[in-house]
């Protein structure tokens, strides 16, 4: 579902924005949802990466349960 929302722009970079606009025959609009869009994605796909990163490392870490060794005849003592 799409909705508007309203920007104060400089007149010079609302000139400037239309030109580019016309020269990719879309609209000003258009522009900016795909370069809204497109910086999101990166965005997102970075925090993704780092995110994984941080998790495979802390992995690698590994922690301490607080637990000891129980020896196997330990475990299975009946």
């Amino acid at each position: 579902m799409k909705q508007t929302l309203a920007i104060s722009l400089d007149e010079a970079l609302i000139q400037k924005a239309t030109f580019i606009a016309a020269s990719h025959a879309t609209t000003v609009s258009q522009l900016l949802s795909e370069e809204l869009t497109r910086l999101i994605n990166q965005l997102a796909a970075n925090h993704y990466e780092q995110t994984k990163q941080h998790a495979f490392a802390q992995m690698e870490i590994g922690c301490h349960l607080g637990g000891m060794y129980l020896p196997r005849e330990e475990c299975h003592e009946r």
